[in-house]
C-alpha cells in the first residue's frame, strides 16, 4: 500500500485530503506544521507528499528539499494560491512532481495523486528490468576488481571459447557457480543447456541413473525409461559441482565418458555418443583425496586440464562494494522490487567482517537487510549483529581495522599485478623495496604467492 504524507495547517482542508485519499485506498498521515512533517519524514517511509506551499513555520519549498534529501524517490505535489504560483513554479525546478492550485476540485487532486505514483510504478518497473538486462546480458555477474578477480576473469575469458574441461577450486560459498555460468555463457555452447549436478545431493545408489540414465527393467523403480544428464546436456555443458563426493565407483565411469564421448545407460549395453563440455567444482582439496585413496588420480588429472581457484572473501574484501552492487540488482530482481540504495556506515561494516560463509552468506545477509529496510535505504541497523563483533565478543575497531585491511589489500593488488616483482611492485606503491618487504613480513603476504603460483 502507498503511503501519503499531507501538510496543511487548515484542518479542514487537511481532514477533506486525507479522507478521500482514505477512500482510495491510500495509507494516510497528516501534519499541520513543518516541524511535525519533518519528524515523520526522518521516521518513516512515504510515496508521496502533499504540502500548502505557506506553512506556519516553514515554506513548502523547504520541505520538498528535506523530503528529497531524507527520502530521494519521494514525488512531491504542493499546493498553491494563485499568489504563491512562482513558488510552485520555483518548486517544479527542484524536483517537485506538480503543483494544484487553490481552490480545486477533488477529483483533480486525485487524478493528480495517481499520476504521481504511477511514475512512481514505472521507475520501479524500470528499476527491475534494468536488473533483469543486466543478470541476462551477464554483466557484473562475476564482481570484483581486485588483482585476484581481474585474474580469474581473463582466465574465464581465456577458456570460455575452447571445449576445455575446467575444474573450478574455492571455499563453499566463494562464487564457483558464478564462474561455470559464465564460462558457459561466453562459449561455443551458450544456446545449448548448462546442466547441474549436485554430486553431494544425490545418493549414491542413484547417482550412476543421473547422470548415464537408466532403461525400462534396470532395477525395481524403473518403471520407464529415462534420460540422464549427459543426454540432456548433449550439445552443451555439464556441471558437476562437489566431484569430490562423487562415489569412487563411479569415478571410472566418469572418466570413460570424458574420454570416450560416449555413455551407456544403466541396464543397457547400447553406448550413447554424447557431446558434453564438463565443468567441474570442488571445495576440498582434490589432490588430498587423491593421496588418500578417495579420488582417483586418472580423473584427477582429465578434471584439471584448466584449474581455476576462486578466493575466499576475506582474501578480497575490497571487492565487496562493488559485490554488493551486484548482489542487490539480483536480490530487487528476484524480490519484484526496486533496488534499494545502501549507506557508507552499512559498507563499511560489510567491509570489515571476515565472511566465513564467502559470497554466499553476503547474499544471505543483504537479502535479510533488503526486507527489513522496506522500500527504504539499507542501514547498518539492518545487518546482523554478529557484523559488529570480534569473535571474542568485543566490539570491533572499525577504523583501524578497516584501514589495515585496506592496506594490505592494496599491497597484495600492487605485487599481483607486477608478478611477484617486489621491485616493481614498490615502485607501483611509491614505497621503498625495504618498507615493501617489512609489509610482506608484517601481513604475512607470502602465503597468496603460493596460492597465486
Amino acid at each position: 500500500m502507498r503511503r501519503i504524507l499531507v501538510v496543511d495547517d487548515e484542518p479542514k482542508i487537511l481532514r477533506l485530503i486525507g479522507d478521500m485519499l482514505e477512500e482510495a485506498g491510500y495509507s494516510v498521515e497528516r501534519a499541520t506544521n513543518g516541524e511535525r512533517a519533518r519528524e515523520l519524514l526522518d521516521s518513516e517511509i512515504f510515496d508521496l507528499l502533499i504540502s500548502d506551499v505557506r506553512l506556519p513555520d516553514s515554506g513548502g519549498v523547504a520541505l520538498l528539499e528535506h523530503a528529497r534529501k531524507v527520502l530521494p524517490r519521494i514525488q512531491v505535489v504542493l499546493i498553491t494560491a494563485y499568489g504563491t504560483v512562482t513558488e510552485g513554479v520555483q518548486a517544479m525546478k527542484l524536483g517537485a512532481f506538480d503543483y494544484i492550485l487553490k481552490p480545486f476540485e477533488m477529483d483533480a487532486l486525485r487524478c493528480l495523486v495517481e499520476r504521481a505514483l504511477g511514475e512512481i510504478d514505472l521507475r520501479e518497473e524500470l528499476d527491475v528490468l534494468k536488473a533483469d538486462v543486466r543478470r541476462r546480458r551477464g554483466e557484473r555477474r562475476i564482481a570484483g576488481s581486485t588483482g585476484a578477480m581481474r585474474g580469474v576473469l581473463e582466465l574465464v575469458e581465456k577458456v570460455a571459447p575452447t571445449p576445455s574441461t575446467v575444474l573450478i577450486l574455492g571455499e563453499s560459498g566463494t562464487g564457483k557457480e558464478l564462474v561455470a555460468e559464465t564460462i558457459h555463457r561466453l562459449g561455443p555452447s551458450s544456446a545449448r543447456p548448462l546442466v547441474r549436478v549436485n554430486c553431494l545431493a544425490i545418493p549414491s545408489e542413484l547417482m550412476e541413473s543421473e547422470l548415464f540414465g537408466h532403461v525400462k527393467g534396470a532395477f525395481t523403480s524403473a518403471s520407464e525409461s529415462r534420460k540422464g544428464l549427459f543426454e540432456i546436456a548433449n550439445g552443451g555443458t555439464l556441471f558437476l559441482d562437489e566431484v569430490a563426493d562423487l562415489p569412487l565407483n563411479l569415478q571410472g565411469k566418469l572418466l570413460r565418458a570424458l574420454e570416450d564421448h560416449r555413455i551407456c545407460r544403466v541396464g543397457s549395453g547400447k553406448e550413447i555418443p554424447v557431446s558434453v563440455r564438463v565443468l567441474a567444482a570442488s571445495n576440498v582439496d582434490l589432490k588430498a583425496r587423491v593421496d588418500d585413496g578417495r579420488f582417483r588420480d586418472d580423473l584427477y588429472y582429465r578434471l584439471n586440464v584448466f584449474p581455476i581457484h576462486v578466493l575466499p572473501l576475506r582474501e578480497r574484501q575490497a571487492d565487496i562494494p562493488e559485490l554488493v552492487d551486484c548482489l542487490l540488482d539480483e536480490i530487487a530482481l528476484r524480490l519484484g522490487r526496486a533496488r534499494p540504495p545502501i549507506d557508507t556506515e552499512a559498507v563499511d561494516a560489510l567491509r570489515a567482517y571476515r565472511w566465513p560463509g564467502n559470497v554466499r552468506e553476503l547474499r544471505n545477509i543483504l537479502e535479510r537487510a533488503c526486507v527489513l529496510a522496506g522500500s527504504g535505504p539499507i542501514a547498518s541497523c539492518h545487518l546482523p549483529a554478529e557484523l559488529f563483533e570480534r569473535p571474542g565478543g568485543a566490539s570491533r575497531g572499525c577504523l583501524a581495522e578497516q584501514v589495515d585491511a585496506f592496506r594490505q589489500q592494496v599491497l597484495l593488488d600492487a605485487l599481483r599485478s607486477s608478478a611477484w616483482i617486489k621491485k616493481e611492485a614498490a615502485e607501483r606503491l611509491g614505497i621503498s623495496p625495504r618498507a615493501l618487504s617489512h609489509y610482506i613480513g608484517k601481513y604475512g603476504l607470502d602465503r597468496f604467492r603460493e596460492i597465486d603460483a
